[in-house]
C-alpha cells in the first residue's frame, strides 16, 4: 500500500472521528506518514522551538527573541495541543542547543520552560476568545 493511500485513509478516519472541520484540520496538520497517525508532542515541540533557538541570542531579553519564543509556544499549542510535559519541553530545547550546553543555559531553560508551562496551563482552561477580531488587527475589538 502506498504512503499516499495510507495517508488518505488516516485523513478519512480523522474526518469521521472529528467531524468539525477545525478539529479535523488541526489533527490533519500533524500527520506523520511512517505508521503513526500523529506526530509525538516532543517532535512538534522541537519543530516549533527551532525557529526560536536557531538564533544565537535566544536566551537574551531582546524583543525579537521574546517574540520568537511566544510564536514558538503558540505553534506548539496549535500543533501538539496542551498535552505535553515540562520534561518534553526541556528535552526538545537541549536537543536543539546541544546537551553539552546544559550547564551554561540551565537557568534560562528553566525560566523559559516555566513560562511555557504557564501558557500551556492557561490554554487548557481558557474560555473562547472574547475578541476574535483582535487577532487579525481589527480596530472594532477595541471600540466601546
Amino acid at each position: 500500500m502506498h504512503a499516499e493511500s495510507r495517508a488518505v485513509g488516516k485523513e478519512r478516519r480523522c474526518n469521521q472521528a472529528f467531524p468539525h472541520s477545525s478539529e479535523a484540520a488541526g489533527y490533519r496538520a500533524s500527520f506523520e506518514y511512517v505508521g503513526y497517525p500523529f506526530m509525538s508532542a516532543k517532535t512538534e515541540i522541537t519543530k516549533a522551538l527551532q525557529q526560536w533557538l536557531d538564533h544565537d541570542t535566544w536566551y537574551t531579553d531582546q524583543v525579537l527573541d521574546a517574540s520568537r519564543f511566544y510564536r514558538a509556544v503558540a505553534q506548539i499549542i496549535a500543533n501538539a495541543g496542551t498535552v505535553w510535559t515540562e520534561a518534553e519541553f526541556k528535552e526538545a530545547v537541549y536537543d536543539i542547543i546541544g546537551i553539552d550546553l546544559k550547564a551554561a543555559f540551565e537557568e534560562q531553560v528553566d525560566e523559559y520552560t516555566n513560562i511555557a508551562m504557564n501558557i500551556r496551563d492557561y490554554e487548557t482552561v481558557r474560555p473562547e476568545l472574547l475578541f476574535p477580531d483582535g487577532l487579525i488587527g481589527s480596530t472594532r475589538a477595541y471600540r466601546t
